[in-house]
């Protein structure tokens, strides 16, 4: 699982640069400024949603117990799903200069519950390993 964060986490880094570019030649601003702010939020996005797949990376570790292990796996699809969406956010919604963007913002909303179930996680692990040395 380990290399597959990194992986992801190099691919949206790149990605986060090739989106640099579209925004760099100009043709993100072609529609209007507040097209070109909505481009740019979605960049940071992406460049954020990288970072938290070198978290993981990093802090990947393998879990002893069926609970915790189960929680860090959908704790993982979240990040995934998220990661879908804000890149097909990136390409859909901020053509439009709406404030309704729905992909984006769902996309990070759901990391919040992928923070929140990674430290049940480890609270699950921990509490069973205290639990059976006892």
């Amino acid at each position: 699982m380990r290399k597959i964060h990194l992986a992801t986490g190099f691919a949206l880094f790149f990605f986060f640069a090739y989106t640099g570019t579209i925004l760099a030649d100009g043709r993100a601003a072609q529609n209007s400024e507040l097209s070109r702010a909505f481009y740019r939020a979605n960049h940071i996005y992406l460049f954020f949603s990288a970072l938290l797949h070198f978290m993981l990376f990093l802090m990947d570790k393998h879990y002893a117990y069926k609970f915790g292990r189960t929680i860090y796996i959908l704790a993982v699809a979240t990040l995934y799903i998220s990661t879908a969406m804000l890149v097909i956010g990136f390409y859909l919604e901020p053509a439009a200069a709406s404030f309704r963007r729905p992909i984006t913002g769902y996309g990070v909303i759901i990391l919040l519950p992928m923070i929140l179930l990674l430290l049940l996680a480890e609270t699950a692990e921990q509490w069973q390993r205290r639990r059976t040395l006892s």
